[in-house]
């Protein structure tokens, strides 16, 4: 099973880049938008569990 830290940091990288590559193509005309935004991106982290 996937670590619980290289999970989110993984997942928070590739929101990250989409983000990145969705406001240098489109101009972004309000600046005071929340830093978290979901477009169809799964975020669920992985279940924990230890035997």
């Amino acid at each position: 099973m996937e670590d619980y830290e290289i999970f989110c940091k993984k997942h928070l990288s590739r929101i990250q880049e989409e983000t990145i590559k969705r406001e240098t193509s489109v101009t972004v005309q309000h600046r005071n938008i929340s830093l978290i935004q979901f477009h169809g991106v799964p975020v669920l982290s992985p279940l924990v569990r230890k035997y």
